[in-house]
């Protein structure tokens, strides 16, 4: 392949420990972590403006940041991100009320959903994220697969907050669930969003 159109090489050091790679998506076969201004893919505490990574490019203003950055945060990183190959676009919100599922693209064979599953009283929110097959997502949106079960059966389900403050807007990971009984009853489909009366605390 000609030199001019080999990909653009990443600047900047990239973490290939299995912390990093955790940080970067809580579970999925990519174990390299790349900033999110680079890639699309970003890792837990990324610093969030107006303009940057995570709230830039979402003309279609179909899922609030809380649940989407969390959901962006999750993505893997994708080799079309950095050829000309391109991955279908998905901001949809499958269903309605509490019932309501996001859904975003995670490269050809995967996506992420998301849930707002509450906020404190400093305007900190939580999101319930994880990562489905396209399959799974097509199963949800036609309704022979209901949100709790989509949940259920995905991978890489974790709880991430999410503070909307201009400059200083973050997103960070609060704890994982391994099995679908980990997640609380409160946080799934199907229960309106939760008023914490404090921050919740890492696990």
């Amino acid at each position: 392949m000609p030199e001019s159109e080999l990909p653009p090489p990443v600047s900047g050091k990239i973490d290939v420990s299995p912390e990093g790679w955790k940080k970067a998506s809580v579970d999925g076969p990519h174990p390299l972590v790349y900033n999110p201004g680079i890639v699309g893919a970003g890792d837990d505490g990324t610093p969030i403006t107006e303009s940057g990574p995570l709230a830039e490019g979402e003309t279609e203003g179909t899922i609030p940041p809380n649940p989407l950055w969390a959901m962006k945060v999750c993505r893997h990183f994708q080799w079309s991100h950095l050829l000309a190959e391109q991955v279908a676009r998905i901001r949809q919100m499958v269903g309605a009320g509490d019932e309501a599922v996001a859904v975003i693209d995670d490269g050809h064979h995967h996506c992420i959903i998301g849930r707002n599953v509450g906020t404190t009283g400093d305007g900190a929110g939580y999101s319930l994220v994880a990562r489905v097959t396209i399959e799974q997502y097509r199963a949800l949106a036609s309704g022979t697969l209901s949100p709790n079960d989509v949940f259920a059966q995905a991978k890489g389900r974790a709880l991430y907050g999410v503070v909307e403050d201009g400059p200083a807007s973050n997103v960070f990971v609060v704890g994982t669930y391994p099995r679908p009984e980990d997640v609380p009853e409160e946080y799934r489909p199907g229960h309106a969003p939760v008023s914490f009366a404090s921050d919740l605390d890492e696990f």
